[in-house]
C-alpha cells in the first residue's frame, strides 16, 4: 500500500488512449491504473493493481486494497478501507468510514453511507441503498433497488430479494431468505430466538424453543400466532 502522493510524485508513469488514463508502475513491478478528471486526496493508500476509471473521488485517509476496481464517477468517502479485490461499478458512493470485505461487489450507483460494514465476498445489488451503521454479513446478496435502513444487522449467507425494504435496527440471522418487494417492519428480529432453550433438561421433558419469522412479503409476526412454510420456485414464493 502506497500514498496516492507518492505514487504521483514518485513512481514511473505513462499516458494511454490520449491522456483518459495513467499507468503508474511500482518500483516493485506491480502497476496502477489512474482515470483522468477525478480527484484522490493525498494521503490516500492505494494497492498495486488497482484500476481507478475517470472522474472518481476518493477522500482523505481512505484506503483501496491491491486489486480493487473502481468503476466511472464512483465516490469513495474519507476513512473508507476497501480490502483486496473490491469491484465498485459506475457511480456507486460510499460514505465515510465505510468498510468494504474482500471480493466484494458493488453494483452500478449502489450507495453504502456512513459507518456501513460489508462483509467479503457479498454482492450489493445495482440502486440498491445501505444506510448509516447497518452491518452485511460475510457471504450475502443484496438484490437490486433494496433498501436497507440504518442500524440493520444481516447475518452471513443471508439473500435479499430484489426491491425488498429493510425497517431500522431490524436483526436478521445467518442464512435469512427474505423475497423480492418484501417490507420488513422496524426492530424485527429474524431468524433468531424469542424463547432460548435452557442450559439443562431432565429426562423425559420436552424442549421448546422460539423464533421470530414471517411471510417474506408481509409483517413479521410471532410463531405463536401462525406457522407457514414456503417454497421458492423461479416464478417466486
Amino acid at each position: 500500500m502506497t500514498k496516492w502522493q507518492t505514487i504521483r510524485e514518485r513512481w514511473k508513469h505513462r499516458e494511454e488512449e490520449e491522456g483518459d488514463y495513467t499507468i503508474y508502475a511500482s518500483p516493485k513491478g506491480g502497476e496502477i491504473t489512474v482515470g483522468s478528471k477525478g480527484t484522490i486526496a493525498d494521503d490516500v493508500s492505494i494497492g498495486e493493481e488497482s484500476y481507478i476509471d475517470r472522474w472518481v473521488v476518493i477522500g482523505p485517509g481512505a484506503v483501496i486494497g491491491p486489486g480493487t476496481h473502481i468503476g466511472y464517477g464512483a465516490r469513495v468517502g474519507s476513512g473508507a478501507f476497501l480490502c483486496e479485490k473490491v469491484r465498485l461499478g459506475t457511480g456507486v458512493h460510499l460514505g465515510v468510514g465505510t468498510v468494504i470485505g474482500a471480493r466484494t461487489n458493488i453494483e452500478q450507483d449502489a450507495r453504502v453511507l456512513e459507518r456501513s460494514v460489508i462483509g467479503r465476498d457479498s454482492i450489493i445489488g445495482a440502486g440498491a441503498i445501505v444506510h448509516q451503521t447497518a452491518h452485511i454479513g460475510v457471504d450475502s446478496l443484496i438484490g437490486a433497488g433494496v433498501i436497507i435502513c440504518r442500524g440493520v444487522i444481516i447475518g452471513a449467507g443471508s439473500r435479499i430479494g430484489d426491491g425488498a425494504v429493510i425497517g431500522p435496527d431490524t436483526h436478521l440471522g445467518g442464512g435469512t431468505v427474505i423475497g423480492d418487494q418484501a417490507f420488513i417492519h422496524p426492530q424485527a428480529t429474524i431468524g433468531e430466538q424469542s424463547r432460548p432453550p435452557r442450559e439443562s433438561y431432565q429426562r423425559g421433558e420436552s424442549v421448546e424453543v422460539g423464533f421470530w419469522t414471517g411471510y417474506p412479503q408481509f409483517a413479521t409476526a410471532s410463531g405463536t400466532n401462525y406457522l407457514a412454510v414456503q417454497h421458492r420456485t423461479p416464478d417466486g414464493w
